[in-house]
């Protein structure tokens, strides 16, 4: 009995070493519309009347940190876009200290998405060359456009091991009706699929084993209906998807070669990815503003180096919220960011002083001129009767 225990237990011991080797892992931390929101703040939409405390940037740091120091996998971090428009943190410098807190993190990658265009092309690309990472903007068409970095990029390719990971950046396409003309003269989007396609078969012959794709196209709310309607019409042949703008699971529906989509553009986050039946991609997406992130692993075969899936890291679920009593902050950090939100506040609501020069009028806008007048309409009246 004792010889055939012993026996087992070696079995099992063999058995785990074998498994360990058959698999290949990475670490992926994401975040998405943050809308320049890392500092503290209330959870009001988890509780009203008791609203528990976020930690935000500060907590978000610590956590990556410290997994950084416990974790023997390498650890990816992406941003799906909006990252610094929306709050007075963000927008205060254009986003200056924004980027100073995502080099901290140590960013692999971001794409931009259409609100951080919203103080014009020139001051993202001075974010581009601040920011210690790339901005990728796959299908980015620059016509004489202000979009010059050298760290604004189409692609990256990151060696982890024997593994060779392709990430490409899908800037939402729609941007033309989201975004002032003047922001974006000279810049026009590609199709996202037409992007997808190019970049795939690309980086299939620079031998990667595996592409993920970062968009600011946004997983819709109500996704399953979202979804339905999408291939109903597809079914019907009602539209053409290459003259289409996609969100993010239209977009994924034909991402053939590509094993994830971390996606930002809507601030609705959900708990597990939407997984696509055609394409087999997964597409992950946080609830914005500061007040979450996602954590997922995925994995490889060892020898094969395919792609296997995906695992939760944290309670089961992609998606966790900063919230004070989950994570500790980075107590530095924390000072910092509380001292310049509650500056840039004061600054918002100081008295207006009206023996300041007036502000600059805003940029005229580039508009096309129609002419509506194609009728004769009969007169119905005079000027005193109708």
């Amino acid at each position: 009995f004792i010889l055939m225990k012993n026996q087992i237990l070696i079995l099992s011991l063999f058995l785990s070493i074998l498994f360990m080797r058959d698999e290949i892992s990475i670490e992926i931390i994401t975040t998405n519309d943050l809308h320049g929101n890392i500092a503290p703040q209330k959870a009001w939409f988890m509780n009203p009347g008791f609203p528990p405390d976020i930690s935000g940037g500060a907590a978000l740091l610590n956590y990556v940190k410290e997994n950084r120091k416990e974790s023997d996998l390498e650890i990816l971090v992406f941003d799906a876009g909006n990252f610094f428009q929306g709050h007075p943190y963000g927008m205060n410098d254009g986003g200056l200290k924004m980027i100073e807190w995502m080099n901290q993190l140590e960013y692999t990658a971001l794409v931009p998405g259409e609100n951080d265009f919203v103080l014009g092309q020139e001051n993202l690309n001075k974010l581009a060359d601040k920011a210690k990472f790339p901005f990728l903007m796959t299908n980015l068409i620059c016509d004489d456009c202000k979009l010059l970095s050298d760290n604004i990029k189409p692609y990256i390719i990151k060696d982890i091991g024997d593994v060779k990971i392709g990430i490409l950046g899908i800037v939402n396409s729609a941007i033309e009706g989201l975004v002032p003309s003047e922001k974006i003269k000279g810049i026009k989007l590609e199709n996202s699929i037409k992007s997808i396609e190019k970049g795939v078969s690309l980086l299939k012959e620079k031998k990667v084993n595996s592409i993920i794709v970062l968009t600011s196209s946004g997983v819709p709310w109500d996704r399953d209906e979202k979804y339905d309607e999408f291939e109903e019409k597809l079914e019907n042949q009602s539209i053409d998807p290459y003259l289409m703008d996609l969100n993010s699971i239209e977009l994924g529906r034909f991402s053939n070669g590509v094993d994830v989509i971390v996606s930002g553009g809507i601030s609705k986050g959900y708990n597990l990815p939407w997984y696509d039946p055609y394409s087999h991609v997964y597409i992950f997406q946080n609830y914005g503003n500061g007040t979450g992130f996602g954590h997922f692993k995925i994995d490889f075969d060892s020898s094969t180096k395919i792609f296997k899936g995906y695992q939760t890291m944290v309670d089961g679920k992609v998606g966790q919220t900063l919230l004070s009593d989950d994570f500790d902050s980075d107590a530095d950090e924390y000072s910092k960011i509380e001292e310049h939100n509650t500056k840039v506040i004061a600054d918002l609501y100081k008295p207006l002083n009206l023996k300041e020069s007036p502000l600059q009028s805003i940029n005229n806008i580039i508009q096309k001129k129609t002419n509506y007048d194609q009728w004769d309409i009969p007169q119905l009246g005079t000027d005193l009767t109708l």
